[in-house]
């Protein structure tokens, strides 16, 4: 993990980092990762809220478990903008941007993913976005490339009031397999 948060966070900006990640251990990858979770993940606390992620560069190569440039539990009132994001891995899933509800505190609410690059390669699951269990999320304005020849999207969402717009999503996936609606 490049940058990481445990626990409750209040109005925390991250902005013009150049994050470079090669992983060679087949493990869990993060760029950016905020946790509800304490370090040893056997307590957890408020939702991390008001967190603005802008203008970063995240890169992730190599082999992996799973790797996401940029990922958040039960991330509140928040902005994701402007940054590129670009996964090139083999073995694990992989996202882009991910939103989460680890059943702690609160979904995933009010957050607005704009203008950000985001391209990923890979061989197994691939997702530029993935929102679970989300509300009041807005995705605008990004240029996202999914490919992979285990299955890609390049949003994928479950969620209520949620505004996916004047986005440019392209996807290749030589494979359907895991791909359920």
């Amino acid at each position: 993990m490049a940058i990481v948060s445990y626990g409750g966070t209040d109005n925390v900006t991250i902005s013009n980092n150049n994050l470079f990640i090669h992983s060679t251990n087949d493990g869990y990858v993060y760029g950016i990762d905020s946790s509800v979770y304490g370090s040893d993940y056997s307590s957890y606390s408020a939702s991390p809220t008001n967190h603005n992620v802008i203008n970063n560069t995240v890169a992730i190569m190599g082999t992996v478990s799973m790797a996401e440039g940029i990922y958040y539990d039960e991330l509140v009132n928040a902005n994701i903008s402007n940054n590129i994001v670009a996964i090139m891995a083999n073995d694990g899933d992989l996202y882009g941007v991910a939103l989460s509800y680890s059943y702690a505190n609160a979904n995933p609410e009010n957050v607005t993913i704009d203008n950000n690059k985001i391209a990923i390669v890979g061989t197994n699951m691939v997702y530029g976005v993935e929102l679970s269990d989300v509300k009041s999320i807005n995705v605008t304005n990004n240029d996202i490339y999914a490919i992979s020849e285990g299955g890609a999207f390049a949003v994928a969402a479950q969620g209520n009031d949620l505004l996916i717009d004047s986005n440019s999503l392209n996807t290749y996936s030589a494979s359907t397999d895991g791909i359920t609606s």
